[in-house]
């Protein structure tokens, strides 16, 4: 006589499809998030989603997306363009293209997070004083580099608002965060505007203002800032002389 809980031959092939179908769709699922955030190139700011951005309620508050790059261009002392490289093999599988037609639309405009900085002259508005200054500043740390950029939000100009980090030196796996290095030079402000994004590091950049306001306040030979213009360090006018 057979047991009586004994499972039914047809029950368990359901069972079994069952549990076959719940293995499957969570692995298509895995490998589809993986590659949406890990593999995907996302091609210029247009393709950035809402869930790729920092998100904040009153119980969570989720980080952005952070993705690596490599910058093609830097437009002015705050924002730059970088190319997303996601995944491995660049430079030896693939590379970023180097013509400025083959970048058309396939970079993210960034804008810096944070931070305020002189603007170059545009637009038929005059630059603003130290821009120069700004703009060589922040093309030397990040341009033709790769970083890292952790996605904040998008500003009225479709930019991207990312807190940026950039290796120290080439083959350690240091990094300095790009808007708190222009606030410590005295080349920017805090950026206090509606909108305003500080990611982590909203107290580090108040300090590193203060100290960069107090190491050049009692010296005659230095420019200190308004509340809408960055100042900037002795070191940078001792150059200058």
């Amino acid at each position: 006589m057979a047991p009586t809980n004994a499972i039914d031959p047809d029950h368990r092939l359901k069972l079994s499809f069952i549990g076959g179908s719940l293995v499957t769709g969570i692995s298509i699922w895995c490998i589809r998030s993986s590659y949406k955030k890990y593999f995907r190139r996302i091609r210029n700011a247009d393709y950035v989603t809402p869930d790729m951005l920092k998100s904040s309620s009153r119980s969570i508050i989720r980080p952005g997306l952070r993705i690596k790059g490599f910058v093609t261009s830097v437009g002015d002392a705050d924002n730059f363009r970088v190319y997303h490289t996601p995944g491995f093999g660049w430079n030896w599988l693939r590379s970023v293209p180097k013509k400025k037609s083959d970048l058309k639309d396939m970079t993210i405009h960034v804008r810096l997070a944070g931070v305020d900085a002189p603007e170059l002259a545009h637009f038929g508005n005059p630059a603003q004083p130290f821009s120069k200054e700004a703009f060589e500043f922040l093309t030397n740390l990040v341009n033709h580099k790769k970083v890292t950029v952790e996605l904040l939000s998008k500003d009225r100009y479709n930019r991207i608002v990312g807190m940026t980090f950039v290796r120290r030196w080439k083959f350690l796996p240091l990094t300095q965060n790009v808007s708190l290095a222009m606030v410590q030079h005295g080349l920017a402000t805090v950026y206090r505007s509606a909108g305003a994004e500080y990611g982590r590091y909203a107290a580090q950049l108040e300090r590193a203002e203060v100290a960069a306001k107090l190491s050049i306040q009692n010296s005659p030979q230095f420019f200190l800032s308004t509340t809408t213009i960055p100042i900037i360090t002795c070191r940078s006018r001792k150059n200058k002389n």
